[in-house]
């Protein structure tokens, strides 16, 4: 390990480049990008360690590959003056923080309704991982490039105790994609669009534009402009942006052009070829055209069928079903935040605890056996992210009612048949 590395990463922690949000898992899925899918995944999957912490009994002891102590570690982000607009590595390091803490953190994030946002204000006050930034035009930036072969930027460099956690092992493996270990030293070697290419000194994938086409006569429909925080938390930032009213001369030949049938969506343009197996990750969600523009067909409900003008999706509502004599109970609340990360944002909600007497109808009705729980109604048949998911943890009712059943996932929880209070983790054990 070379002498610059370790002098420039006693410096104290400084800002980088403006702060990204990690997405989360569902986010990375539905909107992988190559390198960007990878870091993503590993985000979102910090959240899914600190569940199963949550939910393993109190008295579980074993040296589990989760219950290694944090790695001190000093991060090198180095980046091109000349590319303000290249990918944010920040992504990364965000990763790296999130799942260099102890077991403990992770569950007391895993309490809070918002875990994500929880484990990101915590993770904060931790002091483990060092990050200092350099510039590649520095005499220091000039020989790290030099010395550890960098080809693209920006890149990132990690030293100190690679090996202490198991979380992170697996990172710092040639398998994963991400880069390599040279020396004792971490190199990112996954480069994600926009990037600064040494070899030919121009930017790479800064062409990449977005079409925003809108329905603005579609009161309930999602918002289109929220397609650009999602591009934007899943890595992918386009430079030209353009938005473009459906019911305009300009949105309908853009209808006809590319034969869209429901609106508002997002048409991409530029060289998508520089986004590592875009047609793979993408295909199932819109089409490539034959002049290079991608155009989402799975977009977001509630949304507006162009033949019909029909608004599909705009009904959701959700029925909660606490078990208000169960002070141990998880909060019922908590479902919220895995159901707007599958884009499910019911306009309909009810709280009706099973004590009461629409609470034993609804029991009785749906045969429910474990509670709290929701129950999901209205036209969910159009939320392609939510039905991949919904087999995995719930039923469909014969009146077409989304009944929660896997909530041994959530925490303690009343068991209606027994009539007894089910700790957190005894459930999932017991399966």
């Amino acid at each position: 390990m070379n002498d610059e590395f370790n002098e420039m990463n006693e410096a104290p922690e400084t800002a980088g480049q403006p702060e990204k949000k990690p997405a989360s898992l569902k986010l990375g899925l539905w909107y992988g990008l190559g390198g960007a899918l990878i870091l993503i995944l590993i985000i979102g999957g910090v959240i899914m360690l600190a569940t199963k912490n949550k939910n393993k009994p109190a008295d579980d002891n074993t040296n589990t590959a989760t219950s290694a102590q944090p790695a001190n570690l000093r991060v090198t982000l180095i980046t091109k003056k000349d590319c303000a607009d290249c990918f944010n590595l920040n992504l990364f390091i965000d990763a790296i923080k999130q799942n260099n803490v102890a077991d403990e953190i992770l569950t007391k994030a895993a309490q809070d309704p918002n875990p994500q946002e929880a484990l990101k204000k915590l993770v904060a006050e931790e002091k483990n991982v060092k990050v200092q930034n350099e510039d590649a035009d520095s005499a220091t930036g000039k020989k790290l490039i030099e010395k550890y072969k960098i080809t693209t930027l920006p890149s990132l460099l990690v030293a100190g105790e690679l090996e202490k956690n198991p979380r992170l092992t697996g990172y710092w493996q040639t398998e994963s994609g991400l880069g390599e270990v040279v020396d004792g030293v971490f190199v990112f070697r996954q480069p994600v669009p926009p990037y600064f290419d040494l070899a030919s000194n121009k930017v790479v994938g800064g062409n990449l534009g977005a079409i925003y086409l809108s329905a603005t006569s579609c009161k309930e429909c999602y918002d289109v402009k929220a397609y650009e925080t999602v591009l934007k938390n899943s890595g992918v930032n386009p430079l030209k942006n353009q938005a473009i009213d459906a019911d305009s001369a300009e949105g309908q030949a853009l209808i006809k052009q590319y034969a869209i049938k429901n609106v508002p969506t997002i048409i991409l343009t530029g060289d998508l070829s520089v986004y590592g197996g875009f047609q793979q990750q993408w295909g199932t969600y819109g089409t490539l055209e034959k002049d290079g523009a991608f155009v989402l067909r799975q977009v977001i409900p509630p949304f507006k069928e162009v033949a019909s003008g029909a608004v599909k999706g705009a009904n959701v509502g959700v029925t909660y079903l606490t078990v208000d004599a169960c002070k141990e109970c998880y909060q019922v609340s908590t479902h919220d935040a895995a159901l707007n990360a599958l884009f499910v944002y019911p306009v309909k909600k009810k709280t009706v605890d099973i004590a009461s007497e629409e609470g034993k109808a609804l029991v009785k009705k749906y045969e429910i056996k474990k509670a709290p729980t929701i129950i999901l109604t209205g036209e969910l048949e159009v939320y392609a992210s939510f039905l991949k998911v919904w087999p995995q943890v719930g039923s469909v009712a014969k009146d077409g009612a989304y009944v929660l059943t896997g909530v041994e996932q959530m925490g303690s929880y009343f068991d209606l048949t027994t009539n007894q209070l089910v700790p957190a983790g005894t459930g999932l054990q017991a399966q």
